[in-house]
C-alpha cells in the first residue's frame, strides 16, 4: 500500500520567485517605477554627499578658525608684521575645527612655533565661536655681533648689515624682517670671539659665552641709558684656575671701561657679588669721574682694584 502510495504522488513544481519579481516590474508602468525609484537613488545620494562633503563645509564654515574669531593679545611696538596674521596664513590653523576636543592645544602650539612668541599663556574658547590667546612675545635685548668668516655668510638672512643679530634675554634669535634699530643706543651691544648664530630665526645661540653676557644685559638693562652703557664684552679670565673661564666687562658711551667680573650669579671665591658691584657702579656714575673725557677704569671684582680692559 505504502508503495502504491508512492508511485501515485506527484513532484510539487519549484516557484520562480525572480521570475514572478521580474514580471511584477514589467506589469508596472514606468513613470511610476522612475516616480519611485528617482527619489529612493537621489535620497541615497544626497544621504552619502552630506556624510562624506557637505557636513564637512559646513563644520568649516561654521567652526573653523578665521581672524575674526581670534581675539590675540595686542602686539608691541617693535615686533614689524602681524602675528596673528602671520600664523593663520602658514596654514598651521587650517584644519582645525573649534568642534576638536584638541583644539585649544593645536591652536598653543601654533602660535608657540612663531619666532616672536615666547610663550602661549592661555587658548580658551568662548561663545559665538571666538577663541582667546594670550600671549607673551619676545622682546629684543641685545645685538650679538657675530664676525663672518667667509663671503656667505656676509648675506644671512638673520643678520643686519652692520653684522649684529638681535636676541631676547634667553639668546633666541629675533626674525630681521622689517626689524629696525633706530639707535645703536635702543639695546645692548655683546662682543665675543668666535660666535656662531643659528641658521633660523626662533632657536638659541647656544653659546655659554653669549649666555652669561645676556645674564648682565638683563640686570644693567634698567639702567642702560641712565649710566649710558653701550656693550658687553666676553673676555678671556686671566686666572684660568677657575670654574668659569671668562669674564665681563663693560664699555660705556663715553668710552669707560668696567671690568665686572663673572657672571651674575657665577662669582668665584673672593668676588664682590652683584649688590656690592651695583653700589660701587652707582657710585661711579654719581660722581664727577664718570663725566671725564679721558677712558676711565673701573674694575668691580676686588676692592680698590682697577685694570684695563684687554
Amino acid at each position: 500500500m505504502a508503495e502504491k502510495a508512492s508511485k501515485g504522488s506527484k513532484d510539487v513544481p519549484e516557484i520562480d520567485w525572480l521570475g514572478r519579481l521580474y514580471l511584477g516590474f514589467q506589469l508596472i508602468p514606468r513613470g511610476a517605477l522612475l516616480s519611485v525609484v528617482g527619489p529612493l537613488v537621489l535620497a541615497i545620494l544626497g544621504y552619502f554627499g552630506w556624510r562624506y562633503w557637505g557636513a564637512e563645509r559646513l563644520d568649516r564654515a561654521l567652526y573653523s578658525l578665521t581672524a575674526e574669531r581670534l581675539d590675540v593679545t595686542p602686539q608691541p611696538d617693535w615686533i614689524p608684521g602681524n602675528v596673528k596674521d602671520e600664523v593663520l596664513s602658514s596654514g598651521a590653523l587650517a584644519d582645525i575645527s573649534l568642534l576638536d576636543r584638541q583644539a585649544t592645544s593645536s591652536i598653543a602650539r601654533a602660535f608657540d612655533s612663531h619666532p616672536w612668541v615666547q610663550e602661549t599663556v592661555l587658548v580658551e574658547k568662548s561663545a559665538g565661536g571666538h577663541v582667546r590667546v594670550r600671549l607673551t612675545y619676545r622682546k629684543p635685548l641685545a645685538l650679538i655681533f657675530c664676525q663672518p668668516t667667509s663671503e656667505s655668510e656676509q648675506n644671512e638672512p638673520l643678520k643686519s648689515k652692520a653684522g649684529f643679530y638681535a636676541v631676547d634675554e634667553n639668546g633666541m634669535v629675533l626674525p630681521s624682517d622689517g626689524f629696525v634699530v633706530k639707535s645703536e643706543k635702543d639695546y645692548f651691544l655683546v662682543f665675543t670671539e668666535g660666535a656662531k648664530p643659528p641658521s633660523i630665526a626662533g632657536a638659541a645661540f647656544g653659546d655659554p659665552k653669549i649666555s652669561q653676557a645676556l645674564l648682565l644685559c638683563k640686570l644693567l638693562e634698567p639702567v642702560r641709558q641712565t649710566w649710558a652703557l653701550r656693550s658687553i664684552h666676553v673676555q678671556t679670565d686671566p686666572t684660568p684656575s677657575t670654574a668659569q673661564p671668562w669674564i665681563l666687562g663693560i664699555v660705556t658711551f663715553n668710552k669707560q671701561q668696567i671690568v665686572w667680573g663673572h657672571a651674575p650669579g657665577l662669582e668665584v671665591s673672593g668676588e664682590a657679588p652683584v649688590p656690592k658691584k651695583i653700589e660701587k657702579l652707582k657710585n661711579f656714575f654719581q660722581s664727577q669721574a664718570s663725566s671725564l673725557p679721558a677712558p676711565t677704569v673701573i674694575d668691580l671684582r676686588f676692592a680698590n682694584r682697577d685694570a684695563a680692559m684687554r
